[in-house]
Parts: C-alpha cells; sequence; structure tokens
C-alpha cells in the first residue's frame, strides 16, 4: 500500500514532538503582537521535507485554541497565482476578502484595499531594492490618473488602511507557505509586496521557506545580496528542527516491515541488510518524506518485479533512484562497470588503469549528491562485489555468497544475466526470472506437463537459458526435490539437450549443464537410497534408449561417475561404473565412442574399473586397428580452456590419457602413419592443427 505524503493537521498526528516548536512561534507571534501594532515577518526555515508546513499546521492549532478573537488567519498560496500578470493585485485582493469576512467594522477599508489593487495592478515586476518603490509607481500611466483624480499618495492610502485597521483593533496573521518555489522574479516580488506594500499595522507574516534557497534566488536578482535582502525582509526566523536519527530509523523499520517479511529473508540477505547495511540505511534518512518517498518507490518497483529479483538489492537500489538519481543512471548505463563484465579481458596493467578510472568517474559523481555521497558509495559496495576494491581499497572482502554462479542463482544485481531485470523490472523476455523456475518445478510432478513447458521454451529457444538457470539454482543445498521430480526432471533433461540452441561463443554444452544439473540436485539428497534410485531409473531408461538417446545418456552416466563428487560410497560406486562399461559394450560401437567428446574419461573408466579385461584389450585392437579412429580419439580429447585473463581460447592435448590407455607407445611408432591420415582428414577434424602438432612431437 502506497503511502501519502501529507503533512500532518493536528497535534494527534504528531510523532516527532513539533508541537512545542510551534508553541514557541505561536508565543513569538503573540508577545509580538501585544507589544507592538507595527507590521511583523516571522519565517520558518528547513529544508524540503523537513516538516515546514506540518509545523504551520501546528501553529494554526495552537492559536486557533487561545487566540481565537484575537487573530483572523489569511492562508495566501503564492503558488496559486504564479505566472499571473498581477501578483501584487492577487495579493491585495485576497486581502481584500478577508477584511469584507470581518463584518461591517472593516467594511469601508475593504474598499480601500481594493482601490489600491486596481492602482497597482498593470505592475508586473520590481527589478530592485535599490530603487525607491514610490518612483516606479509614479512612472505607470493608471497612478498618474488616480494622483491627478485624487490628490492623494499610494503611502497615505496605505496609511489610512493602516489606521482603519489599528483602530478596530483586529490583527491579521498572513502565512505563506513554500514561497521560495515560485520563478525568481515573481519570489522576490512577493517579498517586495510584503515589505513595502502591504505592511499595514496589525499585520503580521508567517513565511515558509529554505533559507539558502531563498537565499541563492536573491542573489541573483540582488547581485549576491541575497542573504542581507532575506534578512531585510524576514525580521525573525526560526529554524526548523532536524529529526532525531534514532526516531527516523524507527520509522523507516516499522515501514518496511509492512512491505517484506522479515521471516522470509535468507541469511544472506538478513547479513546484507541488517549487519552490513544497518549502519548505511539510517545515515541515508533525513526526514519522514525521503522515508515516504523510498518506501513508495520500493513498494512499486517491487509490485512490478513480482518478486523476482532480490528484494534487498532492491531496496539498495531504490535508495539510490530515490536520494541520488544521477547515480542510478549511471548504474544503469554502465552494466560492464558494476558486474565486472569487462575486466575479464583486461591484462593487469589494463586493470590498474580501469580500476582508477572507475573510480574516478564514482567519485565525480557521488561528490555531486551532498550529504548522500559518502553513504551511496558504501551502498554500492554491498551491491556490487567486483567493485568493492576500487570503493574501499584493501578494506574490500569478497564474502563467499558473492561467486558469479552464487549471484546468479540469488538473481542478483551484479549478476550480468540479472542485471538489466532490475531496470525494466517486467523481466526482459529473454530472460528466465523466478517465477518460470518455480513453474518447472512444480511441473516436474506431472511427466507430460513438464514436456509441454520444456516445449515452450524449444519455442522461443530458451532452452539454454533454462539450463543455465536450473544449474545456479540446483547449486543452493536448499534446493531439494522429491524423487519422483527429479526422475522427470532429470530425463527431460537429457532428452531436450539435442534442441537447446547456442550461439558460437559459448563453450558449455546443453547436454554438460544437464548432467551437472543432476549432479547437484542428486548431491543434495541426504538418503543413498533415493539416490540409488534416481541411477537406476537413469540406467534402466539407458538400457531401453535407442538412437541418438542412448548417447545422451551414457555421458550424463559416464559425468556421474567421472566427476569431483563422489555420490556413493566406493563399492557402490565401482558397481555403477562396471555395469556402466557392460552398458557401453551393447550400446556403442568403437566408431561412435570416439567420435565423443567424453570418449577420454570413458575410456580411462572402462581401464580403471575392468582392469584391462578382455572386452577392453579387444576395444584397443580395434582402435589401433584403424588409424582414423585413433586419430579422431586424439582430435576429440583437446581440452578446451578460455583463459580468464586473455581473449582467446587455448587446445591442448594431454599424454597422460594416452598413457594410462597403454596406447602412447603405439602413437609413437605409429605417428608419421597418424600424421598423414590425420593431413587427409584435416577439413574433418575439430583441432586439425593441434593433433598435427601433437603427432610432430611425438615424431621428435
Amino acid at each position: 500500500m502506497l503511502k501519502n505524503d501529507r503533512p500532518i493537521l493536528k497535534s494527534s498526528d504528531d510523532k516527532f514532538n513539533r508541537k512545542n516548536f510551534a508553541e514557541i512561534i505561536a508565543r513569538s507571534i503573540r508577545s509580538c503582537s501585544e507589544s507592538s501594532s507595527s507590521s511583523f515577518v516571522f519565517g520558518i526555515s528547513g529544508e524540503w521535507g523537513s516538516g515546514k508546513t506540518s509545523t504551520i499546521n501546528l501553529v494554526k492549532e495552537v492559536l486557533g485554541e487561545e487566540d481565537k478573537k484575537s487573530f483572523k488567519i489569511i492562508e495566501f498560496s503564492p503558488l496559486f497565482f504564479q505566472g499571473s500578470q498581477g501578483l501584487i493585485y492577487e495579493f491585495l485582493t485576497q486581502f481584500a476578502i478577508a477584511l469584507n469576512g470581518t463584518g461591517k467594522p472593516l467594511k469601508d477599508t475593504n474598499s480601500k484595499v481594493m482601490e489600491l489593487a486596481q492602482i497597482l495592478k498593470p505592475l508586473e515586476y520590481i527589478p530592485g531594492v535599490g530603487k525607491v518603490f514610490g518612483a516606479i509607481l509614479n512612472a505607470t500611466k493608471s497612478f498618474n490618473q488616480f494622483l491627478h483624480k485624487n490628490k492623494r499618495t499610494v503611502e497615505e492610502i496605505k496609511k489610512n488602511i493602516s489606521e482603519k485597521i489599528k483602530n478596530k483593533g483586529i490583527k491579521f496573521l498572513i502565512i505563506m507557505d513554500d514561497i521560495d518555489r515560485l520563478p525568481e522574479k515573481e519570489t522576490v516580488l512577493m517579498l517586495m509586496i510584503i515589505r513595502y506594500i502591504a505592511n499595514f499595522d496589525n499585520t503580521y507574516y508567517l513565511l515558509a521557506y529554505d533559507h539558502t534557497l531563498l537565499s541563492r534566488i536573491c542573489d541573483s536578482i540582488q547581485k549576491d545580496h541575497g542573504e542581507e535582502f532575506t534578512k531585510k525582509i524576514v525580521q525573525f526566523s526560526f529554524q526548523l528542527p532536524s529529526f532525531p536519527k534514532q526516531e527516523l530509523a524507527n520509522m523507516f523499520w516499522r515501514e518496511l516491515n509492512d512491505v517484506i517479511n522479515f521471516d522470509e529473508l535468507k541469511m544472506s540477505q538478513r547479513e546484507r541488510l541488517e549487519h552490513r547495511g544497518r549502519k548505511y540505511i539510517e545515515d541515508s534518512l533525513r526526514n519522514p518524506r525521503d522515508i515516504i518517498r523510498l518506501m513508495n518507490t520500493y513498494t512499486l518497483n517491487l509490485n512490478n518485479a513480482k518478486q523476482q529479483l532480490d528484494i534487498i538489492d532492491l531496496l539498495y537500489l531504490s535508495f539510490i533512484e530515490v536520494l541520488g538519481y544521477e547515480l542510478y543512471v549511471h548504474i544503469r548505463n554502465n552494466r560492464s562497470i558494476y558486474t565486472g563484465e569487462r575486466m575479464t579481458y583486461l591484462s593487469k596493467d589494463e586493470r590498474e588503469r580501469y580500476k582508477k578510472s572507475i573510480k574516478s568517474d564514482i567519485d565525480d559523481i557521488t561528490s555531486k549528491l551532498d550529504w548522500f555521497g559518502p553513504t551511496s558509495k558504501k551502498l554500492l559496495s554491498i551491491l556490487f562485489p567486483d567493485i568493492r576494491e576500487y570503493l574501499l581499497g584493501d578494506k574490500a572482502i569478497r564474502l563467499e555468497d558473492e561467486d558469479i554462479v552464487s549471484l546468479r542463482s540469488d538473481w542478483r544485481l551484479a549478476a550480468p544475466e540479472c542485471f538489466e531485470s532490475y531496470f525494466s523490472l517486467p523481466i526482459p523476455p529473454e530472460t528466465i526470472g523466478r517465477l518460470e523456475m518455480e513453474t518447472i518445478i512444480q511441473a516436474s510432478l506431472n511427466e507430460t506437463e513438464l514436456e509441454n513447458l520444456f516445449n515452450s521454451f524449444k519455442d522461443r529457444a530458451y532452452l539454454y537459458l533454462l539450463y543455465r538457470s536450473l544449474e545456479d539454482l540446483s547449486i543452493n543445498p536448499d534446493f531439494k526435490l522429491s524423487v519422483e521430480q527429479i526422475k522427470n526432471l532429470s530425463y527431460m533433461l537429457i532428452r531436450a539437450s539435442e534442441e537447446a540452441t547456442i550461439s558460437e561463443e559459448i563453450l558449455y554444452e546443453p547436454l554438460d549443464a544437464a548432467a551437472q544439473i543432476i549432479e547437484n540436485i542428486i548431491s543434495n539428497l541426504d538418503s543413498e537410497e533415493n539416490k540409488r534410485e534416481i541411477v537406476d531409473y537413469i540406467f534402466d531408461k539407458t538400457k531401453h534408449a535407442n538412437g541418438e538417446l542412448i548417447y545422451f545418456l551414457l555421458k550424463v552416466l559416464t559425468f556421474l561417475f567421472t566427476g569431483y563428487i563422489a555420490l556413493f560410497p566406493q563399492e557402490t560406486t565401482r558397481e555403477y561404473v562396471k555395469e556402466l562399461v557392460h552398458l557401453y559394450e551393447d550400446k556403442l560401437d568403437v566408431n561412435i565412442l570416439v567420435k565423443s567428446e567424453n570418449s577420454i574419461p570413458i575410456l580411462l573408466n572402462w581401464q580403471l574399473w575392468s582392469n584391462k579385461d578382455e572386452h577392453f584389450n579387444a576395444f584397443l585392437e580395434k582402435l589401433t586397428d584403424n588409424k582414423y579412429c585413433l586419430v579422431e580419439l586424439i582430435d576429440s580429447s583437446a581440452s578446451k580452456t578460455l583463459r580468464s585473463m586473455q581473449p582467446y581460447i587455448q587446445y591442448s592435448i594431454s599424454r597422460e590419457c594416452f598413457e594410462r590407455l597403454g596406447l602412447i607407445d603405439f602413437i609413437y611408432s605409429n605417428a608419421q602413419d597418424l600424421l598423414n591420415v590425420a593431413k587427409e582428414n584435416k577439413e574433418e577434424l575439430q583441432h586439425p592443427l593441434e593433433v598435427e602438432n601433437f603427432l610432430e612431437t611425438c615424431l621428435q
């Protein structure tokens, strides 16, 4: 629910004890009116959102309670008449209406004020204080006509009005709020009206403004003498006290508790909110208006994002949006800086230069944010781990939950894939959000429903994105599914992997992602019995599979027993690998096997677990008889490694694999023949140059 940023109307709504301050102002106005009938101007000065209007309402309440018969309060809003060609006329007209409201005693005075208003109506602006106001009036045609007809000056008319008001004993308090919101010339004109035209006896003014802003406005008209000019007009100014920090903090946490459920926060989110960010949050709060604006912005962002995003990151970003919009725009337009994408391909020297450049840009922007500048840099250090070092120097620490995979799985702002979602809010069409992931999980209870959902992703060419998102999610230890869900999801991931469309620069095959997801999910299970039920299910599917699906299933099973994670005790693993070896014997011939990227792990496991049994030896004989197959095996063993510091891909072949298989001596003795085969079939090889280099080295 959005909150209204309305000023309070009565003391019963006063949560920051402003009534005491209002009583001081009311007593001062009363004391001044009792000691002198001369017009007097009071001011209430405070920054935007500091509660000036609320304080005025409390002053009116106090005077209304104690001085109902003593004061007639007139509220004049200059903003309502801004741009008017006759601001003087409009003010005097409103004053005349108020006089008329007092009844018969001031009826004649009312007509005199209207007469004065008609005379001054042609005036638009007053150019400066240095000139005599009467001289300006004398220059007007209407004034000359009035002088000729009535033989009286403006001062005489004003004196007559003052005497009538004073003699009747009625006092007026004229309140003007937001006087500094007018255009510059109209602001100065309004001050001149108060000082030189409507300074009648028994007429007192209470103006509300930001002193710094008002002085700056007057500077532009009064040639850098705005401060002196303001003091000449406003004879006594009350500076609003600042809001107590603790009371603002209490208000913020109450409002936030209405928007999010603290009990549902993850530990990492609690850490960022309550421990790392609490001080920075509370340092950012200046007044209740800031809190209301912030919570309204955050609520709208949260609703529009449909809970897809990390709610704490979104909160901090909302802080920056409300209190430091220029920085918010810089973040939005510079994803590569804040997520660290660009640094991936920079050398050490380039990184240092880039680091200084980023720090300079952020320092320049935050220096313009006044009081919020230092705090905004602290919030940036929480949001973006990759630039934390630039902001905090040697104090920067990267936490365990801030690696790129964790950032993606938690849908954090610092993850490149998630970044745009925080600014477009409705999740971009090429992105898979949390709600879609939850739909996948729910559908995994029903095989047909799950297949239909996967087909919808395939139709949008989003299968690969789905695999990456599921992989990120499966890393979380809290991500646990039922055995039935894991079975359905695993089989669908394997079946659909050949349908996933990937771009040329992506090195990670969908089937590898499927295998990794399945391994992660199985690892999260506590019961070995449940783990075995799932693996047995995949074995059974492999035994009854046909065509290309056999290869996909075998590859996933191989991955489960050649990876870094030990899913089962050693004896159980031994049994499964023997069963896997037999499946390879039954399902694949040598030509299919050597063409697969996973041929090396398969052969190594076969050799390790079968102790080079007769099936394995027969396989090696077939391999050495067919030199082209051996060249393909060498070619497929070229591993792809993306160097994080350099923008190129390096391929390499490990001799150790062939030594363990018992093939290295055969390769040495037949290197020339294999090299000839490689050159003859160069176009069909994936890494022909690497194969040639390897075999030429063997010859040497």
